[in-house]
């Protein structure tokens, strides 16, 4: 596989520097493509075309606001999300992406203020609203819809009404020529990735360009990309690991990249599948429910016709990596030439840019069960309950990655499971603007060391130079003294039954009566009484047999009404809030 000079080397500084010599050098060569629903091709850009498109949208965002300027971006999927992405950069501006609030109708729920309608949306535009306040954003970088039903609806949040609109799909090319390049800063701020994590509220961490390099040669070390390799991706471009990883590293590389919606995924998987066998995809990456997900929807008919053997490096992140989950896919797509070798678990988080560790192929560890609830992670004997985790790999680009006792702030013994804390040269600088959480959160430091770290709020352990993911501190709940990991018991509820299995489960804790029960929400299609009984008690004997605990409540929910983040991750202070409001539930 050969090897570019400007991938190996990272002879420029930003990322701009970069795009701007791929379209000098490159110009026609092949950059995005973006697909229908239906795998169709809507839209293509070359370097030398999306270097145009970037360059008119930069040149008119010069005529207003200065160097530094927060810019948010809402739009729907499609290349000029990129486009205007780069346009920041082209021009020293931040970027924000924001997800696209759906559901908006211009004007469609102003006469129904009391509809559970009105209130979603609500919660959509406030949560638009403390981004713009938060970033201090005086413009947003929009187009077609979303763009349309934004500005319609600007006068019932005052934030969002006070903000320039340009809607970039109004701009011809021509201005290109209006465009003054700029002086490209190395140490600037590139854009800010404001966080939908499963246990606060939005935060925006301060990506800079050095933090984007060193996370590109990160991700080059785990991929080993050359000039042949090709992506195929549906992940959001506002998420991290769509963004990141597979736009702007693929600027980095300057390889081809073929794209469609995360809509388009999610109503059907083999739209991505066929994607990576007709363009011949040699890279892709989704959350560990993508597997899933995709094993459900194969069919004869579609197994016959896939071709998957080019595919060598398939990044698996986001959420939980379940061995379960990969060796189902793999079982299932084998017979389309899938290895299992292209199988990469990773781990990382937007406030470490995007990578921490990865490996090739999976590997599965038996840890004893019960060890594990008593924060020590040793292997399972013969006669112990085994708890099976994936190994997410070593660490990257040099990263220092330490196990660290989240009470005393020191390093843990070998095999205690402990907070998770990172020291590398892509930890972002911190969260915008809140200087106080920023110096608790990416300046920590440990007894005898110089460094700084990041304490990522995940709780692992280091096993042969490895690290496994055992929870998140925040999302743990202690029943009777025992540490319990929500995505665990999810896991055994998602096997309980026949009906659940492939489908998707929440559980969260809720105090009543000075107490803490245990409430489990499932996705369910139409189920009759009689059914639902049953299901219910197989969740409660499952529960109870793999951890020891009474299951309080079983929570029927509609498909896909879980509430995620925009990577896939269930939001359970979200579920339990709605719990707790009377809010959650509607499945019959």
């Amino acid at each position: 596989m050969s090897h570019s000079p400007e991938t190996m080397d990272r002879a420029y500084e930003t990322l701009p520097e970069v795009l701007r010599s791929r379209a000098r050098k490159q110009g026609e060569r092949l950059a995005f493509r973006f697909l229908s629903e239906k795998g169709d091709l809507l839209e293509e850009h070359t370097y030398g075309s999306l270097d145009r498109r970037a360059r008119a949208i930069a040149g008119a965002l010069q005529r207003h606001g200065e160097t530094g300027e927060r810019v948010l971006l809402i739009y729907p999927p499609g290349l000029e999300f990129l486009a205007a992405f780069m346009a920041c950069q082209y021009c020293g501006k931040v970027a924000v992406p924001l997800q696209p609030p759906g559901g908006l109708r211009p004007r469609s729920h102003a006469h129904r203020a009391e509809s559970p309608g009105h209130r979603r949306l609500m919660e959509r535009l406030d949560k638009v609203a403390k981004v713009v306040e938060h970033s201090g954003a005086t413009t947003v970088l929009t187009a077609g819809k979303p763009g349309e039903a934004i500005e319609s609806i600007r006068e019932m949040i005052p934030a969002i009404g006070r903000l320039r609109f340009l809607a970039t799909d109004r701009l011809h090319d021509e201005t290109a020529e209006e465009w003054i390049e700029p002086v490209y800063d190395p140490d600037g701020l590139a854009l800010l990735q404001y966080t939908s994590g499963s246990t606060s509220s939005p935060r925006g961490v301060a990506v800079g360009h050095r933090h984007l390099v060193a996370n590109a040669a990160a991700i080059n070390e785990l991929a080993r990309i050359g000039s042949d390799d090709s992506t195929v991706c549906w992940l959001p471009p506002y998420h991290d690991m769509g963004l990141i990883g597979n736009l702007l590293q693929q600027i980095f590389e300057g390889i081809p990249v073929t794209l469609m919606s995360p809509i388009a995924f999610m109503k059907r998987p083999a739209v991505w599948l066929r994607a990576l066998s007709d363009y011949r995809g040699t890279l892709a990456a989704a959350p560990n429910f993508a597997f899933d997900l995709c094993a459900d929807k194969a069919t004869p008919e579609l197994l016959s016709e896939l071709d998957l053997s080019q595919a060598r490096v398939v990044i698996v992140g986001a959420e939980p990596v379940r061995a379960t989950t990969l060796e189902r896919f793999t079982r299932t797509f084998e017979v389309c030439g899938f290895s299992p070798e292209a199988l990469y678990p990773s781990y990382g988080l937007a406030e470490s840019t995007l990578i921490v560790t990865g490996r090739a192929g999976v590997r599965s560890v038996a840890f004893d069960a019960q060890q594990l609830r008593n924060a020590k992670a040793h292997p399972a004997g013969p006669s112990d309950q085994a708890t099976h985790l994936v190994s997410c790999g070593r660490p990257l680009r040099g990263a220092d990655v330490r196990i660290v006792d989240p009470d005393n702030l020191e390093d843990c013994a070998e095999g205690d499971i402990g907070e998770i804390w990172v020291s590398s040269g892509h930890v972002a600088g911190g969260y915008y603007g809140l200087p106080k959480l920023s110096e608790e959160v990416f300046r920590a430091s440990i007894p005898g060391s110089k460094k700084h770290y990041l304490r990522t709020g995940d709780a692992g352990v280091l096993h042969d130079g490895e690290l496994f993911i055992t929870g998140r501190y925040k999302d743990m709940m202690i029943f009777s003294g025992a540490n319990h990991h929500p995505h665990d018991i999810e896991q055994s509820v998602t096997k309980a039954h026949e009906a659940l299995q492939g489908g998707s489960a929440v559980a969260f804790a809720v105090q009543e009566d000075g107490r803490d029960r245990l409430v489990i929400g499932v996705e369910l299609g139409r189920t009759s009484r009689e059914e639902l009984n049953s299901i219910t008690d197989a969740i409660r004997r499952t529960v109870f047999a793999d951890h020891g605990l009474r299951v309080d409540e079983v929570v029927p929910l509609r498909r896909r009404s879980v509430p995620r983040t925009s990577s896939g991750k269930p939001q359970r202070f979200l579920a339990r809030q709605r719990f707790e409001s009377g809010e959650f539930g509607g499945a019959t």
